[in-house]
C-alpha cells in the first residue's frame, strides 16, 4: 500500500552510540514498514520484528517465545527470558490500536497486577509497567493520513532506554505486613480467576468439579462453583505461604517441595 521510508543512516540516532542498537532499531523500523506496506498485514504479522528487536537489545542470554504457555492471569503474547529465568512479557496489539483503551480493560488489569514486569505495545507505541504501575512510554512513530508508518527517529533513544529497564527490573521486596497482604490477595484472585476458567472448561466433569462435590458432600452443601473456586484459592494461597514459613533449609523453595513442608493436614 505504501513504500518504505529509508533511513538515512546513523546520524538519525544521534544520542545512541552502541551501533549493535542502533542497528537493531534500524532493523525493526525497516520491518515493521515492510509489514505495513504488504497492505494485508494482521496484529501477529510484527511479532517477528519485534521478537527480534527484543533479543537484540536483551544481549545473547535473552531468549523470546512468542505465544507462551498460559499463566494464572491469561496468555500474554512474548515471554522474554533470561538464561531460562523469565523476566518479563510482553502484549502485542495491532499497529494504530490506540494503548489508552487497551489500558481501560480487564484483561490488561488483570496484566497489570498479575505480571510484575509487562510491556504494552501497538508496535508504534510502548508503555512498560512495574509491579502494576506505568513507568515509561515512549512513541516510536504514527500512522499517516495514507496509514502509513511515519517514524520519529528522535524517540529511539527512549526506546532504547525503555526496553534497558524492562531487562533489568528487579523483583520487588516486600518490607511490610500490608504489602505481602496485598500482593497474597493479587494472586488468590488470579489463582481464584484461574479456576473459574477451569471449572467452565471442564462443563461438570473433572477433577476439579470431582473436589468441588467432595466439598459439598462434607463441608458445605450450597457450595456454589464460584465460592469453591474462591475458597480454594485462598486455601492455596495461604498454605502455600504456610509452607514457606517452615520451608527451614538451604533448597530452593518450590511448590514441590511444599507439599513435604510441615504446617497442618489440612493445607
Amino acid at each position: 500500500r505504501g513504500r518504505v521510508a529509508p533511513w538515512g543512516g546513523e546520524r538519525l540516532f544521534p544520542m545512541l552510540n552502541n551501533r549493535a542498537a542502533v542497528a537493531a532499531l534500524r532493523s525493526y523500523g525497516e520491518a515493521i514498514q515492510a509489514v505495513r506496506a504488504c497492505g494485508n498485514a494482521t496484529e501477529h504479522s510484527y511479532r517477528l520484528p519485534l521478537q527480534h528487536l527484543l533479543e537484540h537489545l536483551g544481549g545473547r542470554n535473552v531468549s523470546v517465545l512468542n505465544e507462551p504457555k498460559q499463566v494464572a492471569c491469561g496468555a500474554p503474547d512474548l515471554a522474554v527470558e533470561r538464561s531460562g529465568v523469565t523476566v518479563g512479557y510482553v502484549e502485542c496489539k495491532d499497529v494504530g490500536i490506540p494503548l489508552d483503551q487497551v489500558e481501560a480493560t480487564e484483561q490488561l488489569e488483570r496484566y497489570r497486577h498479575g505480571l510484575a514486569n509487562l510491556i504494552l505495545t501497538n508496535h508504534l507505541e510502548f508503555r512498560w509497567y512495574l509491579d502494576g504501575q506505568q513507568r515509561e512510554k515512549v512513541c516510536l512513530g504514527h500512522l499517516d493520513k495514507r496509514h502509513d508508518i511515519r517514524l520519529n527517529p528522535d524517540a529511539f533513544s527512549g526506546i532504547h532506554a525503555l526496553f534497558q529497564n524492562f531487562f533489568s527490573a528487579a523483583p520487588m521486596v516486600i518490607g511490610r505486613s500490608e504489602e505481602l497482604a496485598q500482593r497474597m490477595a493479587a494472586k488468590a484472585r488470579l489463582l481464584r480467576d484461574a479456576m473459574g476458567h477451569v471449572l467452565e472448561q471442564e462443563n461438570g466433569m473433572g477433577p476439579l468439579h470431582d473436589l468441588w462435590q467432595v466439598y459439598r458432600q462434607v463441608l458445605i452443601t450450597d457450595l456454589s462453583e464460584a465460592d469453591f473456586a474462591d475458597l480454594q484459592a485462598q486455601t492455596a494461597t495461604y498454605g502455600l505461604f504456610a509452607a514457606r514459613c517452615g520451608h527451614l533449609t538451604g533448597a530452593p523453595f518450590t511448590r514441590q517441595s511444599a507439599v513435604f513442608t510441615k504446617t497442618t493436614p489440612f493445607l
